[in-house]
């Protein structure tokens, strides 16, 4: 019996310990960064509705609360019918995915409408919140508990809200007063407490500022220990701090351009979680209007621009003591559902354009325009945004910054517009504008002509030791370049690419740790930058005069610079930046491209229906091309193309095609103009039977007549052309190494001519047709 016992004893030990072995790794793996938690919910969510509900709902102005005791609160909620419910439905549609309610709030009468053992400020027996949560879950929407840092309004009213004695007597300490900060510190925390202990499931907590005391009471470790899944949420100075997973932002008492636009005194990079803030219906709170003015237009246009920046929003609104909305925030959440209903892939699932992951320039655009855009991560969907439109005409033009588009909708209506994409700029006609937000869907490659970073060095007249000019050419969007402390303006940045290359412009993605103006909470001056010069050189040392002058936007997002004059086969490029907006020396850059190819160029000849493009990774070349024809007395396709002098080989392999016709072409050509009716020679594969034909035009204007043709030439293939003075021979092969001669003709081209890749549809839809060339060369005497 008593080794059994024994035995027993080891048993129970070792599972004790067996089990206290498992919670130690549950809590090492459940440890989680800032970004991973914000990243499970809150980051994806867009729209978030803020209840502000407490004792002085239904007040009629800054002299009379509505509620200065618990029962007289309750009785009213009760008998206004009050459910969580309602809550939740004007969550679901409005689309949020979180409710943030703030009764613990210091002008809300610092009310815990939840369970609570803990004296010092009112708290109801109805368990309020534990109702909301369970029913917000069970739709799927999230919970969040607003915690102010301020006991200042204590006595708001004339009513004194806290109860010192009964905290000073359940603390057992006399000297506590919860209306000084520090006080308010301590009773704060213990509520913090209880809530993670009473309602382990909601799922987020919002500070409303920060209290230096809190810091040394370590609430927000404390919050990690208790609960690692929690969202804080910091506004005011804890988003300063940064010390929460997320920040806020309060639009109030802000500058705004446009109006409606994030408030221009906020500082914070793109890819930190974020929200916006914003009261509707004339106050945070219900103060007996029913119908408030509520600008319906500004507040869905907040929803965009907040999408468009990688923010979240918060709609803010009073309910009544019931719980129902006013007629007038009725009719907002109304319109917000109704807006949601049709443009709500561009805002859910998306991310905002122009910053860390990539998407078309966002800001002021022609005549006037401004707007936001906003992409599929990963995908080649991207939306344009056009709150403000031209003001004239039906046109909206908007930097490319190297995205290539193939097709253009109205959001609204699924109607195709009708676009054209030339000198960096896509030029899209609207039938009409919307009076809100003319949504555009663009289909686009992704950006094309631009040097890889991994090709470039960067060099500068000055750095920061903490933040070397690297950094501006790295693929961390969250690095970046800053001048030297105390340097002086003009500064500037050198970048040496590995090879010459055809140089078109720059891009620019400054940092957005300063604001566009100053604004609230001391906001700094702005720093973006101004003036700038452009200059390129082939060795690094003579620079001759600037290929480009002008002035950056003051305003948020990637903004691109385009040459007046294409910069063929240059190496090194300088930006050198003269000014910024506060006139002082700071200079902060955290990306920048350079738009080129490595000496090719590329164009549409003839009329296309889809504008073409050209990509490169290392030796492999993809090339999208529509038209209808290389043939007859003139040609359709997308060229790709070095301008060669005199004799010349080059040759390819080709495969990896992809078209809609079977007679597309995949080759190579050389032509003597790139007029559509040029003289030209080329050699290529075409999906039917396995064609490898070659077609030459001898004279400007002529038809090709029949193509040297053969059949049963199966993917990869290699093609060829050679040039010996007014000789023009092509080839084909299987192995790149042993040529079969296709065709021979004389040709009187000039001594420079145009030498290429190229792609033809066969198809007048909006389908590009594509393939890889890789293995290409081309040798010269």
């Amino acid at each position: 019996m008593v080794i059994r016992k024994n035995h027993a004893v080891i048993i129970a030990c070792m599972l004790v310990l067996t089990m206290f072995a498992s919670l130690l790794a549950a809590k090492d793996i459940k440890a989680q960064t800032p970004e991973q938690r914000v990243e499970q919910w809150y980051t994806s969510a867009k729209v978030g509705l803020m209840i502000h509900w407490g004792m002085t709902t239904g007040q009629t102005n800054d002299d009379i609360a509505a509620y200065y005791n618990i029962a007289d609160f309750e009785a009213a909620a009760t008998a206004g019918g009050w459910n969580a419910n309602k809550w939740v439905d004007e969550a679901l549609r409005i689309k949020a995915k979180y409710i943030t309610l703030c009764s613990f709030h210091s002008v809300m009468g610092y009310i815990k409408p939840w369970r609570s053992a803990i004296p010092g400020t009112m708290v109801t027996q109805r368990d309020y919140l534990g109702e909301l949560v369970a029913a917000a879950h069970a739709k799927g929407i999230k919970v969040i508990v607003y915690i102010t840092p301020d006991p200042k309004w204590h006595d708001r009213f004339g009513y004194e809200w806290m109860d010192n004695a009964g905290y000073r007597n359940y603390k057992n300490d006399q000297s506590i007063d919860m209306n000084t900060k520090k006080g308010w510190a301590q009773y704060s925390y213990d509520i913090v407490d209880e809530l993670l202990t009473n309602y382990p499931n909601i799922d987020g907590l919002w500070f409303d500022g920060w209290n230096q005391y809190w810091d040394d009471l370590g609430l927000i470790e404390h919050i990690r220990s208790r609960n690692d899944n929690i969202v804080t949420i910091g506004n005011g100075r804890a988003r300063d701090l940064q010390i929460a997973d997320a920040d806020s932002l309060e639009n109030r008492a802000s500058s705004y351009t446009p109006s409606y636009n994030i408030p221009s005194g906020f500082q914070a990079v793109p890819s930190r979680a974020t929200a916006e803030n914003f009261k509707i219906g004339g106050g945070w709170w219900y103060h007996g209007d029913e119908n408030t003015f509520v600008d319906i237009p500004q507040t869905i246009r907040y929803i965009a621009v907040a999408a468009g920046s990688n923010f979240n929003v918060d709609i803010g609104e009073g309910p009544k003591i019931g719980g129902e909305m006013s007629v007038s925030l009725t009719n907002v959440n109304t319109q917000i559902n109704a807006f949601l209903n049709w443009a709500g892939e561009s805002i859910f699932g998306t991310a905002g354009g122009g910053f860390h992951k990539g998407g078309f320039q966002p800001g002021n655009w022609n005549l006037g325009s401004f707007g936001v855009t906003t992409l599929v991560p990963g995908g080649n969907t991207h939306y344009i945004h056009v709150l403000t439109s031209p003001t004239s005409g039906n046109q909206i033009v908007i930097p490319d910054v190297g995205y290539t588009v193939s097709q253009a909708v109205l959001l609204k209506t699924g109607q195709p517009l009708t676009f054209s994409q030339n000198g960096g700029y896509v030029t899209i006609s609207v039938p009409a504008w919307d009076s809100i937000d003319t949504i555009i869907k663009l289909t686009a490659t992704n950006p094309l002509n631009i040097i890889p970073r991994a090709n470039i060095t960067a060099t500068a007249s000055s750095e920061d030791p903490s933040h070397l000019v690297a950094s501006a050419v790295d693929d961390d969007y969250t690095t970046y370049y800053s001048a030297a402390s105390g340097a002086a303006l003009p500064q500037s940045i050198t970048l040496k690419l590995n090879q010459k290359a055809d140089i078109s412009g720059l891009r620019i993605q400054q940092t957005e740790d300063r604001p566009v103006t100053t604004g609230q909470e001391g906001a700094p001056p702005p720093t973006r930058l101004k003036d700038y010069e452009v200059y390129v050189s082939n060795d690094g040392l003579n620079w001759g005069t600037p290929v480009k002058t002008g002035t950056l936007m003051n305003q948020r997002g990637v903004q691109q610079i385009l040459f007046n004059t294409l910069q063929t086969q240059k190496r090194y490029v300088k930006f050198k930046v003269l000014n910024n907006y506060n006139n002082d020396g700071v200079l902060k850059i955290a990306q920048m491209d350079v738009f080129g190819m490595s000496g090719w160029n590329q164009t549409d000849l003839g009329t296309v229906t889809v504008p073409g493009s050209y990509k490169s990774n290392s030796d492999t070349n993809t090339v999208y091309g529509s038209g209808a024809d290389v043939y007859g007395t003139s040609d359709n396709a997308h060229f790709v193309y070095k301008e060669l002098s005199g004799d010349f080989s080059i040759q390819t392999r080709i495969t990896n095609p992809s078209y809609s016709s079977n007679t597309a072409q995949f080759g190579i050509m050389a032509r003597n103009s790139l007029d559509s009716n040029s003289k030209m020679i080329n050699a290529y594969w075409t999906p039917a039977n396995n064609y490898f034909k070659s077609l030459a035009r001898l004279t400007t204007g002529a038809s090709t007549g029949r193509a040297v043709e053969s059949t049963n030439n199966a993917l990869p293939v290699y093609a060829k052309i050679t040039r010996s003075g007014h000789t023009f021979t092509t080839y084909k092969s299987t192995d790149g190494i042993n040529f079969t001669q296709v065709r021979q003709e004389t040709v009187a081209m000039n001594n420079m001519i145009y030498v290429g890749m190229y792609v033809c549809s066969h198809a007048t839809t909006t389908a590009l047709a594509y393939a890889t060339f890789d293995n290409l060369t081309i040798t010269q005497p």
